[in-house]
């Protein structure tokens, strides 16, 4: 699951951030639309930055594989285990993500 999920996510968003840069950088495209776009590609863009960090936290923290998705303020995280999570565990992974991303409003999916 981790490696299929992981390398659509990667392809997905490559995908978009092209599209961004291409409407950001055409001369034809309305200031609005310019704006809009850079919205979003630093939206996105920041939103990399955190699911990757929180992933290699959560890595460094011992867990197998972790994927994280940040969408609309909410983080979910795809954790490898074979065991169900404690609170402890739970408690600590929502820490991490607030650390990092300030996002409150997090999913927790077990995934083997």
């Amino acid at each position: 699951y981790f490696t299929y999920a992981r390398t659509e996510k990667d392809q997905s968003d490559t995908r978009t951030i092209q599209t961004l840069k291409g409407i950001i950088e055409n001369q034809n495209t309305s200031q609005e639309n310019k704006d809009k776009a850079t919205e979003e590609y630093t939206r996105l863009t920041t939103n990399q930055k955190y699911e990757t960090s929180i992933e290699l936290s959560l890595k460094g923290k011992g867990y197998k594989d972790v994927l994280c998705f940040i969408e609309n303020q909410q983080a979910r995280v795809y954790i490898k285990t074979s065991e169900k999570l404690t609170q402890k565990q739970v408690a600590q992974i929502q820490e991490v993500i607030t650390s990092i991303s300030q996002i409150k409003d997090v999913v927790i999916e077990e995934k083997e």
